[in-house]
């Protein structure tokens, strides 16, 4: 019978070890399916859809108060141990948000429909195909919804057809991004 070596001892080990542990909160609450956001859709259709409350659809998405804010292409976890949807708070008949993102002459121009009133956003752009890592500014919605802000492009992205701009929350720490063009 050959000797086992030292390699293939740990790796069983290893394995035993890795095998007997409990399953990682997130995966023990795993998601029963994903719903991506839709413009015009709400915490409510989306909970009335799935039969899920409203209460699990938010602490699934780790959705916080006050405004509990979905954006369009977001990718929601529909939570598999779900409690029927029931009734919905106001807050979940807010449509999703969204934006835009423009090129124009050397400035980024952003649109945003149904944002949150009083919440800032971070706006980083970069190449498209790269995650953003260039700070362009930041914007408060002040009352919430249709708004324009123009933005200084740097050079290095003031000339390409095409740019990545994402938007951060800077409470809820919510990414969103588009790809801004000419």
């Amino acid at each position: 019978m050959r000797k086992l070596t030292p390699l293939i001892i740990l790796a069983i080990l290893f394995a035993l070890l890795f095998s007997s542990l409990p399953a990682s909160p997130a995966l023990a609450g795993a998601c029963r399916a994903t719903h991506t956001v839709r413009a015009g859709e709400t915490l409510k259709s989306i909970a009335t859809r799935y039969d899920v409350s409203i209460d699990e659809l938010t602490k699934a998405n780790r959705l916080y108060a006050p405004h509990y804010t979905i954006y369009v292409l977001q990718t929601l976890c529909i939570p598999s141990s779900a409690k029927p949807f029931t009734s919905a708070p106001s807050y979940a008949n807010s449509p999703a948000a969204d934006f835009t993102a423009r090129i124009q002459n050397n400035s980024l121009v952003i649109s945003t429909t149904n944002f949150p009133k009083t919440s800032g956003y971070y706006v980083k752009a970069g190449p498209v195909g790269t995650r953003p890592n260039t700070k362009i500014g930041l914007f408060n919605t002040g009352k919430g919804g249709s708004l324009r802000f123009n933005f200084a492009l740097p050079d290095k992205l003031a000339k390409p057809d095409a740019v990545t701009v994402c938007l951060k929350n800077n409470v809820t720490d919510a990414n969103i991004c588009r790809t801004a063009k000419r």
